[in-house]
C-alpha cells in the first residue's frame, strides 16, 4: 500500500488526501523527541509512517530515475503555437487599464455591471456592511464559532471548551469577503502574506453563520487552508502570483471585471484617443463577443464555470497566460470520468450545458443565450426573462403540460427543465444547466466505481504525447479525491503507469518529473524520489517556489535517511514558500538533532501558530522548554497539551 499522505501539496485539491491518520484520529502519542532515538521516535510520533513494500505495478529500478529521461520511443514533441484568435489584444504586450477606465466612456455598460454578481465576487470587508454578530457550537468537533466587531474590524474567532475553561485555537480578522451574497459570503484573513480561508460562512438561504463548504465534518482544516493562486483566480479581477508563488498572491483589481471578458484594455484606450479613430467596420482591438464563435464565447465563461474531476496545466505554459479570445486549450485541459454529468458541480455549468440536446442540436446557443452579462433579470422579473430566452427558439413548439399545470410553477419553464438541484457543496442548490426532462432520481451508480477520464472539451490539437501526459497527471489529481484507499490506488496507479511509460519515451517534463518524485516518496523508494525531485529543481532553477512538492520530498526523504545536513536547506526555503505545520515540525527536529534547542522551539512556536490542534506539537514544546526554556513557558505548553488531551478524549 502507498503511504497516504499528510501535507506535501502536490496539488491545490490535495489537502484532504495529504492528512495522516495522527491527525484526522487525534490519537496523539509521547513523542520521546529528546531520546537517544530521536528521529524515529519523532516520525512515528508525527507521521504513523512505515515504509512498505512497493507494490509490483509500480516496479521500477533507479536507473528510471537517474538517467536522463528518454532512452527509445519518442523524444519531445513541440506544442502547436498559441492560437491567439481574431482580436489584437489578446496579447500579453498589451496593458490592463481596469474597470475603472473602463467606465470613462462606456458609462452605461459599466452601470449595468455594477448591477450583476461579478462586480462582488470580492471586496475588502467593510464591518458596518457584513452580517450580524453570532456565535456557534459546530456539533461535529465540539467547536465553538464566533463572528464580532472590534477595534473596527470583522473578527472570526474559533475555541473549544475543555471542562469550565476555553481554549482559543484562532482569532482573525478579515480582510476580504468572498461572494456577492446572493448565495454566500466567505471570508479570507491575512497571516504572514498568506491569504487563509475562514470556516466560518455566511449562508443566504439560511440567513445564518454556518461552517464554510467543505468544513461541515469533523477533521476540517479550520483556518489551516491557505487560498491559493487557484483558489482565487476565479473570485478576483486580477490577481498573479509573488514571484510563481502561488501560495502569496498579489490582487491588482478586486472584482471580476471588463478585462476578465474583453481583455487588457490598453491598446483599445489608445486606439480611441487617437484623433483619427474610426468606428468604421468592427473594432478588433478589444474582444467583442458578438465577432467570436460559439466555441471562443465559451472559453471565456469556461475560465471559472467549467471545472471537471480534474485539471491540468499544458506543458511550460500557465492557465494565468490565458486571455479571451485564446483557446483555453492551449493552456488547460480539464477532465471528467466517461458518462457522468448528470451530477451537479458549482464549476459543472458548461458541461452540463453541453449535455442538452438544445445546445447539441443548436449550432448558436452558447452561454449568452440566456445570459446577459450586462443585463442580468431582477428577482421581479426573473421568471419572465427566462421564459423570453426559451421562446426565442421555442415559440412555435408549445409546452406539452396543460395550462393548469403550468401555473402551479408560475409558467415558469426553468422549473421544469432547469431544476434547482443540490450541489456537491452543503447548504447551496442551483439552477442545474442541463436544459431538458429530468429524472426524479439520479441513476444507480456503475458496479465499477473506477471509471476513466476524459477531456471535456477537444484536445486533438494537441500532440498525443501532451494528452498522455495531461490525463497522466489527471489520474494522479483525481486519485487525491477518492474516499477509499482502494480508488486512490486504481487511480494512482494509472497515473504511475502513463507517466513512466512518458519518461521512459523521451518526454523531459518537470511536471512529470515532479509527479513521479511524488509517487516513488510515497512507496519509499527514497533514492530515485531524490533523483527525480533534484531532476525537478534542476529543470526550473529561477523558478525555486513552483516546486515545493519536490522540495518537501527532498527534505522527508533526506531527513529519513539521516542526512540532516542535506534536509536542513530545503526545509528553510520550505517555510518560507508555503504555510505548512508539518514543515516548521521536520525543522524543528532536525534543528534538535543540530543542538539548537531554542530554534527547535521558533519552529514549533510556528507549528501551533498555523495548526494549534496539533497535540504532538504541543507536546514537543512542553518538553523542549522544560529543559531549555523559563518556567512560565514550559507551564504555559504543559497546560495546552492537558486541555488538548481532554478535548481529544472527550466526545463533541
Amino acid at each position: 500500500m502507498p503511504v497516504r499522505r499528510h501535507e506535501i501539496n502536490i496539488s491545490p485539491l490535495a489537502e484532504a488526501r495529504v492528512k495522516s491518520s495522527l491527525h484526522r484520529n487525534h490519537r496523539l502519542q509521547a513523542v520521546g523527541l529528546l531520546s537517544a532515538v530521536v528521529i524515529a521516535a519523532a516520525f512515528v510520533a508525527f507521521r504513523s509512517v512505515q515504509k512498505p513494500d512497493p507494490p509490483a505495478t509500480h516496479s521500477a529500478d533507479s536507473s528510471d530515475a537517474s538517467s536522463h529521461p528518454g532512452s527509445g520511443l519518442t523524444s519531445n514533441v513541440p506544442l502547436p503555437p498559441i492560437d491567439p484568435g481574431p482580436f489584437s489584444n489578446a496579447s500579453h504586450s498589451v496593458a490592463f487599464v481596469g474597470s475603472q477606465v473602463c467606465a470613462t466612456c462606456h458609462e452605461n455598460e459599466y452601470a449595468s455591471y455594477l448591477k450583476t454578481a461579478h462586480s462582488r465576487a470580492l471586496a475588502k470587508v467593510a464591518p458596518s456592511a457584513e452580517p450580524p454578530d453570532a456565535e456557534f457550537i459546530q456539533q461535529e468537533t465540539g467547536r465553538t464559532y464566533s463572528v464580532y466587531r472590534k477595534d473596527g474590524e470583522l473578527r472570526h474567532r474559533e475555541a473549544i471548551g475543555v471542562g469550565d475553561e476555553t481554549l482559543l485555537l484562532h482569532d482573525m480578522p478579515m480582510k476580504y469577503v468572498i461572494g456577492s451574497g446572493h448565495y454566500s459570503r466567505s471570508y479570507m484573513a491575512e497571516s504572514h502574506g498568506f491569504l487563509l480561508e475562514s470556516p466560518i460562512t455566511w449562508i443566504a438561504s439560511t440567513n445564518r453563520w454556518d461552517m464554510s463548504p467543505g468544513y461541515e465534518h469533523a477533521g476540517h482544516a479550520g483556518f489551516r487552508r491557505v487560498t491559493d493562486f487557484g483558489c482565487v483566480v476565479c473570485h478576483a479581477g486580477r490577481v498573479e502570483p509573488v514571484q510563481h508563488n502561488r501560495f502569496r498572491l498579489k490582487i491588482h483589481e478586486q472584482s471580476i471585471s471588463c478585462e476578465n471578458c474583453h481583455g487588457p484594455g490598453g491598446q483599445h484606450v489608445d486606439y480611441w484617443k487617437q484623433p483619427n479613430s474610426t468606428s468604421d467596420g468592427p473594432d478588433m482591438t478589444i474582444v467583442n463577443f458578438g465577432q467570436l464563435t460559439r466555441q471562443q464565447s465559451e472559453m471565456i465563461c469556461s475560465q471559472c464555470h467549467l471545472r471537471g474531476a480534474a485539471t491540468i496545466t499544458v506543458k511550460d505554459r500557465s492557465v494565468s497566460d490565458y486571455l479571451p479570445g485564446m483557446r483555453l486549450t492551449d493552456f488547460r485541459v480539464d477532465y471528467r470520468l466517461k458518462e457522468s454529468g448528470k451530477a451537479m458541480k458549482v464549476t459543472g455549468h458548461v458541461e452540463q450545458m453541453r449535455l442538452s440536446a438544445c445546445y447539441q442540436n443548436s449550432p448558436e446557443m452558447s452561454c449568452t443565450s440566456c445570459h446577459d452579462p450586462h443585463a442580468p433579470p431582477t428577482a421581479g422579473n426573473r421568471i419572465d426573462y427566462f421564459r423570453n430566452q426559451c421562446l426565442n427558439c421555442h415559440a412555435e413548439q408549445g409546452c406539452a403540460l396543460t395550462e393548469t399545470d403550468r401555473s402551479k410553477k408560475d409558467n415558469n419553464c426553468v422549473a421544469c427543465h432547469m431544476p434547482s438541484s443540490p450541489t456537491d457543496i452543503d447548504h447551496f442548490a442551483f439552477t442545474h444547466h442541463r436544459v431538458g426532462i429530468h429524472d426524479e432520481a439520479p441513476p444507480a451508480p456503475a458496479d465499477d466505481p473506477i471509471g476513466d477520464l476524459v477531456p471535456i472539451t477537444k484536445i486533438d490539437h494537441l500532440p498525443l504525447q501532451e494528452q498522455q501526459r495531461t490525463l497522466g497527471l489527471a489520474y494522479l489529481e483525481f486519485a487525491e479525491k477518492q474516499p477509499d484507499d482502494a480508488a486512490f490506488d486504481a487511480y494512482r496507479s494509472r497515473s504511475f503507469q502513463v507517466l513512466t511509460e512518458l519518461r521512459r519515451g523521451g518526454l523531459q517534463d518537470v511536471d512529470l518529473e515532479e509527479a513521479l518524485a511524488r509517487m516513488h516518496w510515497e512507496t519509499g523508494r527514497l533514492p530515485d524520489a531524490i533523483q527525480l525531485a533534484e531532476n525537478a529543481m534542476a529543470m526550473t532553477p529561477d523558478r525555486i517556489a513552483e516546486r515545493t512538492n519536490s522540495l518537501f520530498v527532498l527534505a522527508e526523504s533526506h531527513l529519513r535517511m539521516g542526512a540532516i545536513g542535506k534536509a536542513v536547506p530545503h526545509l528553510e526555503k520550505l517555510v518560507r514558500l508555503r504555510r505548512v505545520s508539518e514543515d516548521w515540525n521536520l525543522l524543528a527536529i532536525c534543528r534538535v538533532q543540530l543542538g539548537k534547542p531554542a530554534d527547535a522551539i521558533a519552529a514549533l512556536e510556528q507549528s501551533v501558530e498555523i495548526d494549534p490542534y496539533r497535540i504532538d506539537t504541543v507536546q514537543m514544546l512542553a518538553e523542549l522548554t522544560q529543559q531549555h526554556g523559563t518556567a512560565d513557558d514550559h507551564q504555559r505548553w504543559q497546560k495546552r497539551l492537558e486541555l488538548l488531551r481532554q478535548a481529544a478524549e472527550s466526545p463533541p
